[in-house]
């Protein structure tokens, strides 16, 4: 073997590397379409201190969808996930979930969960991709999803979804590219 070629163990630790750094990214609140404002930047309806994007503890008005999902956000990125799964409850009775809140509120239940991405966060992640199919941070969950039921078929048709809705120069493209070729190589199909 040449000095700079790798043995296919070693290749493989590397893919699983790269997919683990992929998958931490994703659970700490890391969307791959975007990156969310601070929650005390997050807009809001009142102006007074009983914001809730200003004030995680505060109750929004039992209506204003727009102050829940604010709670809800603030909550998961302060990593108090069961807050913030609360409050996208109320946003659901209150018919007003939106591809990114899905998207979001199945990270916060993957989240509680150790990171599994079964039971109420694949559904979450469902409704997500039902109001838009290529949806980045859903596409990103659903392809771990069939990753971890080792249904590496499922996860490279996911993974290459996401990487035609992603720009050429987007970080996480590399990211992408890495886990459609592990994918490929494990469900035993050209990467192509």
């Amino acid at each position: 073997m040449a000095k700079h070629e790798l043995s296919l163990p070693v290749m493989a630790l590397g893919g699983l590397a790269v997919f683990a750094i992929a998958t931490t990214v994703l659970y700490v609140g890391v969307s791959p379409r975007r990156v969310e404002p601070p929650a005390q930047v997050l807009p809001s309806t009142t102006t007074d201190d009983t914001n809730a994007a200003s004030h995680p503890e505060a109750k929004p008005e039992a209506g204003n969808a727009q102050e829940w999902l604010a709670l809800a956000t603030a909550r998961r990125h302060n990593r108090d996930y069961a807050g913030a799964r609360d409050a996208y409850s109320r946003v659901i009775e209150l018919n007003a979930m939106t591809a990114d809140s899905w998207a979001d509120y199945a990270d916060a239940l993957a989240s509680m969960s150790g990171g599994s991405l079964a039971g109420e966060a694949e559904r979450a992640i469902q409704r997500a991709l039902s109001l838009d199919p290529n949806h980045p941070k859903a596409l990103w969950l659903e392809a771990t999803h069939a990753y971890e039921e080792h249904r590496y078929a499922d996860a490279l048709i996911l993974w290459k979804r996401l990487r035609a809705v992603l720009r050429d120069d987007s970080p996480d493209a590399k990211i992408v590219d890495a886990n459609i070729a592990e994918s490929a190589q494990l469900a035993g199909t050209p990467k192509g």
